[in-house]
């Protein structure tokens, strides 16, 4: 089995800094803390060190999220993937009703032009990122594969065909999804955001078979 991909999200503790940007109510030392007790957690369970040694255990607030959505900021610190992977594939260890607020935050700023166009809204900038994160795992593994000898190229080919079918089964389970309730309703809520975030992607495609269905 695999290492847990996890990552700490705070919600906003309404104090913007010297560089207008709110906080996270989550203070350092209490993620220091929160870190120790995962890492300790997962070594008691035999569950396989996080990847990159504790590298992408990364703390975000909504702020981050939200507010570098759309500018240069998103790939450099990351949050771009973090952001799509919350929607598409994650689910909480803790405090649920924290991540339905922070997901309800996250999906708000994707439809920020929801309330003049609430009867033909299309969830293009949600849809264009799902497809660029797409593009990014591909580009990656593309860069990944050129520097691996040719004799561990053999070894990785399952592993990277299990990546690559799961990656696109996270991507396009989504459009799917959101093409499906555009097709029905002419217009995508928000409503309909949370709906698809609370399935697996499995469950989405599962969803999309019983709607033809019907």
């Amino acid at each position: 089995y695999s290492d847990l991909d996890l990552f700490i999200v705070g919600k906003k503790d309404g104090q913007p800094g010297r560089d207008g940007k709110e906080g996270s109510l989550l203070k350092r030392l209490d993620e220091i803390c929160i870190k120790a007790d995962l890492i300790d957690a997962t070594r008691q369970l035999s569950i396989p060190e996080f990847s990159g040694d504790g590298r992408y255990l990364t703390h975000y607030s909504v702020h981050e999220f939200t507010n570098t959505l759309g500018t240069p900021e998103d790939d450099v610190t990351n949050t771009f993937t973090a952001r799509l992977l919350l929607l598409l594939e994650s689910c909480p260890l803790l405090e649920p009703a924290v991540y339905r607020e922070v997901t309800e935050e996250v999906i708000a700023a994707y439809w920020r032009d929801y309330e003049d166009h609430k009867t033909d809204f299309m969830p293009a900038f949600l849809a264009n990122d799902i497809l660029r994160l797409w593009r990014t795992f591909c580009v990656n593994y593309e860069a990944r594969t050129e520097r691996v000898p040719v004799r561990e190229k053999a070894k990785g080919k399952l592993k990277n065909y299990k990546l690559k079918h799961s990656r696109l089964l996270t991507c396009y389970s989504a459009l799917l999804y959101l093409l499906a309730v555009y097709g029905r309703e002419q217009t995508v809520s928000p409503t309909d955001a949370l709906a698809m975030i609370g399935l697996t992607p499995t469950e989405r495609l599962e969803w999309l078979l019983a709607s033809v269905r019907k």
